[in-house]
């Protein structure tokens, strides 16, 4: 099944025009951390796994994952976006009936604020996966330090989910797979989103109440 341009290009576009949003002005003050803490993987490929295998790995480049990343080829498409302070999210389209998917990521960050996660995933028929995030003590080791806390699991925690700052070294990071085989469901599915967005501060909310009560006035 080989994609056409206009595929490509819709694909593309869907992505980067429904991924991860937050509310306009509240931005969570998200910092991704590079190294050993942060890669994507992605595997598109016939049945016996023979060819059309793509990795992108970032912990080389001691960067966060970041560009939105597209992979098409005869099994199909998908576009993995660059995690940033909105956050991170993973869309396929169009997975042929022959097609053995894999997908992965792990991304470390920091945060210098109280934030809300907002996050969702599904799972490539006949396989499995999951979504995580755990928080840990000391980014800079080479394990990545020690688990604080428990494991938030997307299955059992769907969230939203309100999360406190990082600070030194800690650090939280999010784990995401899903391997199965192909089609989809339905011709285009986000896999996996995840979205960040800042805990408003009194003065925010007295602001919100305000243009609320203003814009219920207008109403009238």
């Amino acid at each position: 099944m080989k994609l056409s341009s206009v595929s490509r290009s819709f694909a593309v576009t869907s992505a980067l025009a429904f991924g991860p949003v937050a509310l306009a002005g509240y931005y969570a003050d998200i910092t991704g951390l590079g190294g050993s803490q942060s890669y994507a993987f992605i595997g598109l490929h016939g049945s016996t796994n023979e060819d059309d295998l793509f990795v992108w790995d970032s912990s080389q480049a001691g960067s966060p994952v970041s560009g939105d990343m597209g992979l098409f080829s005869a099994y199909g498409g998908a576009v993995m976006s660059g995690f940033n302070a909105q956050g991170i999210g993973l869309y396929v389209t169009e997975l042929s009936g022959n097609s053995t998917p894999e997908f992965s990521m792990q991304q470390g960050f920091q945060s210098s604020e109280e934030f809300v996660m907002t996050w969702n995933s599904t799972y490539l028929p006949n396989g499995g996966g999951f979504l995580r995030l755990a928080k840990f003590d000391d980014y800079t080791a080479a394990n990545g330090g020690n688990q604080i806390g428990a494991m938030y699991d997307f299955a059992s925690t769907p969230g939203p989910i309100t999360l406190g700052a990082t600070s030194g070294l800690e650090y939280y990071k999010l784990f995401y797979a899903s391997y199965g085989s192909g089609p989809l469901q339905q011709p285009g599915l986000w896999m996996m989103n995840v979205s960040f967005v800042a805990v408003p501060g009194p003065g925010a909310l007295a602001l919100l109440g305000v243009a609320g009560i203003a814009g219920s006035r207008r109403r009238r």
